[in-house]
């Protein structure tokens, strides 16, 4: 994929409009896609009447909205905004970290609260179907079970770990590595993981920003040079972004 910036924009409040523009209409596409599936699929199973081709009219719907809304979500990653840059050259030395290395684990416990009483159910019914004597149907679901906790256990932690030459952000098992060198610009921020993200993980707004979101709203935005922008969630994004800065001083 080949990423296409839509050029520089000279104020803050164009940024703000066309990123407003943008939401609205992710949000719309998000809301009115299962609203028709929902409508057609009640429709073909009512006046139908069994009919094949009312029935076929559900996965076709169902597919091509799907692509709808997933290339509405792309959109942003490969047409990005590029909102007026402040580089950070002309701000005040921070202080010499405590440490050599910046390591900080965000854990998201929301995805637990959401997630575990769907394992649960399903071992309840591995239970119950084992009980019935149905011995592969539960031996699957115990399997499946036990496959989506160890994906939520791979997947409920973000860490952040920085040293004197890059920057690791990993969502479990996947990580992005940032060199300090192409860093144009750090800044604490406050993220919307709904309205911004429409929820966490690694996403994509609005404005082409690719996010490694928790449900915390407190964060760092990192500008690139390249021109690519990264916002992660962060307890501390102060001393984050402190740390950073600090890196990024020329040697004397």
């Amino acid at each position: 994929m080949v990423m296409v910036n839509e050029g520089n924009i000279e104020t803050y409040n164009e940024y703000t409009t066309r990123v407003r523009k943008r939401r609205q209409w992710r949000n719309t596409i998000a809301i009115l896609f299962p609203i028709i599936t929902i409508t057609i699929a009640f429709m073909a199973i009512l006046l139908g009447n069994g009919n094949t081709e009312y029935v076929m009219t559900i996965p076709i719907v169902a597919v091509s909205g799907s692509v709808i809304v997933l290339l509405t979500l792309a959109y942003p990653y490969l047409r990005p905004l590029n909102p007026p840059r402040y580089p950070d050259v002309n701000l005040v030395a921070p202080q010499k970290p405590e440490s050599l290395y910046y390591y900080e684990v965000i854990h998201n416990k929301l995805l637990y609260y959401l997630t575990l009483p769907f394992f649960i159910g399903e071992i309840a019914f591995a239970g119950w179907s084992f009980y019935q004597g149905e011995t592969l149907a539960a031996i699957v679901l115990t399997a499946a079970g036990f496959f989506f906790l160890l994906i939520l256990v791979a997947f409920d932690h973000i860490s952040i770990r920085i040293d004197n030459s890059s920057m690791d952000i990993s969502l479990g098992p996947i990580k992005t590595t940032i060199p300090i060198s192409d860093i144009e610009t750090i800044r604490p921020v406050s993220i919307d993981w709904w309205g911004d993200y429409l929820g966490f993980g690694k996403r994509i707004s609005p404005d082409g920003t690719i996010g490694v979101i928790s449900t915390i709203r407190t964060g760092a935005r990192i500008e690139l040079k390249s021109g690519k922008t990264y916002e992660v969630s962060s307890n501390d994004p102060q001393a984050l972004v402190n740390f950073v800065r600090f890196q990024r001083q020329p040697e004397t």
